[in-house]
């Protein structure tokens, strides 16, 4: 079971929430529930490094920390990365209270695409891309604001300022659509559905 929950601008419902969270909790079961927690806020951690008593501190060390409304929230701490994202008070209480101990959080930033070791994936969720680049390993992992073409052509042009991406593949998936595609092209010589 899982639950899709998008906070960078709180376009769900605190009653649409509930409603969905009622139909799973019906469903029964005593299978893990995920919530895909989609917010610029979020921060990979490798797991040797992280504990849950701080995790609102790599938040803030980068800049992104929880609002007066938000707390941490964290994937699987025994998973080699660790996402930790802002979320909402209200909307966490309220999913811990319907499924307890079966609630594991989750972020897109922690897919793990099947991509050449030299590559950039990017995923379009809403108006956040999410970005990954490999060289051989993680090289840069980040959540960022984008509304259109023209932010993804800045972003595009400011990786390639870091990274020499003729020499490498891209992997796009989420709610990519023809333009950001284009877009890619000018870029890279090797694209592939991820």
């Amino acid at each position: 079971m899982s639950i899709q929950l998008t906070l960078g601008g709180h376009s769900f419902s605190a009653e649409s929430l509930r409603a969905a969270a009622e139909k799973l909790a019906q469903a029964g079961g005593k299978a893990p529930v995920g919530v895909e927690v989609l917010t610029e806020k979020t921060q990979l951690v490798p797991r040797e490094e992280f504990a849950a008593e701080t995790a609102g501190a790599y938040l803030r060390v980068a800049g992104t920390g929880c609002g007066a409304h938000e707390i941490p929230v964290w994937s699987d701490p025994a998973r080699p990365v660790v996402a930790v994202m802002a979320a909402d008070v209200e909307a966490v209480g309220m999913l811990r209270e319907k499924f307890g101990g079966r609630l594991r959080f989750v972020s897109p930033l922690l897919s793990e695409p099947a991509l050449p070791p030299r590559a950039a994936w990017f995923s379009l969720r809403g108006e956040l891309l999410y970005i990954k680049v490999y060289d051989g390993g993680l090289q840069f992992a980040e959540v960022v604001p984008c509304t259109g073409g023209e932010d993804f052509r800045f972003l595009l042009e400011r990786l390639s300022a870091a990274f020499p991406l003729a020499d490498f593949a891209a992997g796009i998936s989420g709610d990519a659509g023809p333009e950001p595609v284009k877009a890619l092209k000018g870029y890279f010589k090797k694209i592939v559905c991820a």
